[in-house]
């Protein structure tokens, strides 16, 4: 069942058999998207596109935003970290344990071998604050060096020049693109495994050349990976838990 919009001064949303979905309006976008992001559902459209329209779209997606829903409901809860010696984390897919040391130095090390990411720091530093930011520093860091290394590849593998990479923090996306060939991504990506990263990579970097989620662009990404939908489905069951 659709019910009439609940307006508020900040958000336009519908309901669709009881669930909130906020109403996001474009005047570029000209195709309808609904996303689900952390139980919270919202619909993307043209920005005149009627009322009536979007009802239609939901009332056809019910079932399917219920399914989702249920799915999400029944995964494992992220757990907040407490920075301390013996939480795990991942990088590049791997978990590694933290140390926690304390010195005169301010160091961040991984430890392949033996599966530990290291930190040393000085004893009045020795608090969650400090540390997740100094992890969160480490991890932001190797994500430049990784990514910008991944974009030079795969942009020939493409057939691009992206104009700049850039690495930064998003809270509901992996990467993007601009409409000046500017690639963009999430350091949090550094601790999804390499294949994953090469999907999200190769997306963007297909921006370039198709700037939709057109059939042609889907073809694009294939061409690259093949493997593209359970990249995607991955990132949406575990995307969540990659976390400093």
């Amino acid at each position: 069942m659709v019910k009439d919009y609940i307006l508020n001064s900040l958000k336009e949303i519908i309901q669709v058999d009881g669930v909130d979905v906020e109403v996001i309006r474009s005047r570029r976008r000209k195709t309808i998207s609904i996303k689900i992001v952390e139980a919270r559902v919202s619909i993307s459209v043209p920005y005149r596109l009627s009322k009536s329209r979007i009802e239609e779209v939901l009332f056809k997606k019910s079932r399917w935003i219920q399914k989702k829903l249920f799915e999400y409901s029944q995964r494992e809860p992220v757990i907040t970290k407490q920075y301390v010696s013996g939480e795990v984390f991942y990088f590049l897919g791997k978990k590694y344990s933290l140390r926690v040391h304390i010195g005169d130095e301010h160091l961040v090390q991984l430890d392949r071998n033996r599966g530990n990411l290291l930190i040393t720091l000085p004893d009045q530093w020795n608090t969650s604050k400090r540390i997740r930011q100094c992890l969160a520093q480490w991890f932001y860091e190797q994500a430049e060096a990784v990514l910008r290394e991944k974009v030079l590849h795969y942009s020939e593998i493409v057939g691009v020049q992206p104009s700049a990479v850039e690495v930064k923090t998003y809270k509901a996306r992996w990467g993007s693109c601009t409409s000046l060939a500017k690639v963009q991504f999430n350091w949090k990506l550094i601790m999804a495994p390499h294949h994953i990263i090469d999907y999200v990579v190769v997306h963007e970097l297909c921006h370039i050349l198709e700037m939709n989620h057109s059939p042609r662009f889907w073809v694009q990404v294939e061409q690259v990976t093949p493997d593209y939908k359970a990249c995607r489905q991955w990132l949406k069951e575990n995307g969540a838990s990659l976390e400093v």
